[in-house]
């Protein structure tokens, strides 16, 4: 079973020496795994500053000894730990794990192109990955995250190239159990607007449909959607449940205005579980939470309510918007139930 960590650059001083520090505590941490016959999977890395951060990235031993040995996502989204650098990393116990993809545009497919060109290729360049000999691959599931700069101005051309790719070539999300994060953030090419990682859940791992819910309790919060929220996939004796981060429309009793940040994280935590019981898991079951905030200064308030309340679980929070820029604060999880022979 995979198991998930985050880890940070806690000492201050350059980037160069907080890379220094990293690398000693991940170096740390693979040797610890590694005694209970655990691997690294993969590795998605946030940075404060990704222009001016991933040539130094590059040529540091974190990059060279861990980081490039494995599927590892980089993306800019600040840390709000302050640290300029967060790892959170992906270990497990079996060989066969599914595997962390991601889709950049280079410098050249950037260059003369606006938004929705880059969309397109991006776009492109993803069903690609997903299509053998022009027959699309077969799998259980997908995860998926989606990256856009300055996503408020940029969505609604973003969604526009992902429907005409996928008119284009047959692929339909809605039917192939794809959850979806739609979240600010950058790479480390200047002018590219979108970015795209991704995990396939090839057979023979099965997808598992949760349990429809009519009544979610007085203060539900949105409709609940399989299909673009969340994915069950059960391998073996394991069910994993993909929980992308999802808007939060309070309905009549709410007003998105007048919740700060600390208030919406425990309604968002509560709705959590509600969709996580659908697949029969509970929050005991999680094994990881990535936060998005759009304000930097509700850091200490929702990191303090996640460590108080799950201080088991593991918890990154990044400086990104999501596409209700409304809403100050997006979760996502990950969570893992061992099955009944």
């Amino acid at each position: 079973m995979e198991k998930y960590a985050v880890l940070s650059a806690t000492c201050r001083g350059s980037f160069w020496e907080r890379l220094c520090h990293l690398y000693m505590k991940t170096g740390d941490y693979v040797d610890m795994e590694n005694l209970e016959n655990r691997h690294l999977v993969y590795v998605r890395v946030f940075l404060s500053d990704i222009r001016n951060q991933y040539a130094t990235l590059l040529e540091s031993q974190l990059w060279q000894d861990y980081l490039s040995q494995v599927p590892c996502s980089v993306i800019g989204q600040a840390p709000l730990n302050g640290s300029k650098v967060s790892l959170l990393v992906c270990t497990s116990d079996v060989v066969d794990n599914p595997l962390l993809s991601r889709v950049r545009l280079s410098e050249d497919d950037v260059d003369g192109k606006d938004t929705y060109e880059q969309a397109l290729m991006l776009f492109r360049k993803f069903v690609g990955h997903v299509f053998y000999n022009d027959k699309l691959c077969r799998f259980s599931g997908m995860r998926v995250w989606l990256y856009m700069a300055n996503i408020s101005n940029n969505i609604e051309i973003v969604e526009k190239a992902f429907d005409d790719v996928c008119g284009q070539y047959g692929f339909h999300p809605d039917e192939r159990r794809v959850a979806v994060t739609c979240i600010e953030g950058t790479t480390h090419v200047e002018g590219a607007v979108v970015a795209l990682d991704y995990i396939i859940f090839s057979e023979p791992a099965k997808p598992v449909v949760p349990l429809h819910i009519k009544y979610r309790g007085e203060h539900a919060a949105i409709p609940y959607n399989s299909c673009s929220e969340s994915i069950g996939i059960k391998y073996g004796n394991t069910l994993r449940v993909e929980l992308s981060a999802f808007s939060f429309s309070a309905g009549g009793d709410y007003d998105l205005a007048q919740l700060d940040a600390r208030q919406l994280t425990g309604l968002l935590l509560g709705d959590i579980g509600v969709r996580l019981k659908s697949y029969d898991v509970t929050m005991n079951d999680v094994c990881c939470f990535v936060v998005y905030l759009r304000d930097f200064s509700d850091y200490d308030d929702v990191d303090r309510l996640l460590s108080m309340a799950f201080p088991d679980i593991p918890h990154v929070i990044v400086g990104a918007c999501g596409p209700n820029s409304r809403q100050p604060v997006f979760i996502g999880c990950v969570a893992y139930k061992l099955l009944r022979a």
